[in-house]
């Protein structure tokens, strides 16, 4: 018994109190705290292949980090594209002849930015303003977009 005791004494001080000990975070919490801050580092960096490694990280769980994924997710990354696709369409706008104006609004990610507000329709006012000014300057390329299958529904809440 004295072997318990002493077991317990040591398991009491290296944890303070035990509600230190019960705020530890489990390894999915820590994974996603990681991926967290690597896809607030690719978005501040503006760096659209770490906000696509970012974004597909499992958020099933129901956790402040995982909202915060999320909300990123569907929110500030199609910001962040939105306004990439805004501001290269404008430049072929006026680079590209008036015959080709479809070609000027061809831009890879779009489509991603479109997908990502249709599976989780947000109100935050920059978003919707930038779908009206991608929408105005680029009718035909959303039209199409908007006619096309809309995409399978997923559960991690990739852009």
């Amino acid at each position: 018994m004295p072997t318990l005791t002493r077991l317990a004494l040591i398991a009491i001080a290296l944890c303070g109190v035990s509600v230190a000990c019960s705020k530890r975070k489990t390894g999915g919490e820590e994974f996603l705290d990681m991926q967290l801050a690597e896809l607030e580092k690719a978005l501040a960096a503006r760096d659209l292949a770490g906000v696509f490694v970012g974004c597909p990280v499992t958020t099933d769980l129901e956790s402040p980090v995982a909202t915060r994924m999320k909300k990123l997710c569907s929110v500030d990354v199609p910001i962040l594209i939105l306004e990439d696709s805004i501001a290269d369409a404008t430049k072929n706008a006026a680079e590209f002849p008036p015959e080709m104006k479809d070609m000027s609004c061809t831009q890879l990610f779009a489509p991603r930015a479109f997908e990502a507000v249709a599976e989780q329709p947000s109100l935050d006012p920059r978003l919707t303003r930038l779908v009206e000014q991608y929408t105005k300057l680029c009718p035909e390329a959303v039209a199409k977009l908007k006619a096309a299958k809309p995409p399978a529904p997923t559960t991690h809440g990739s852009p």
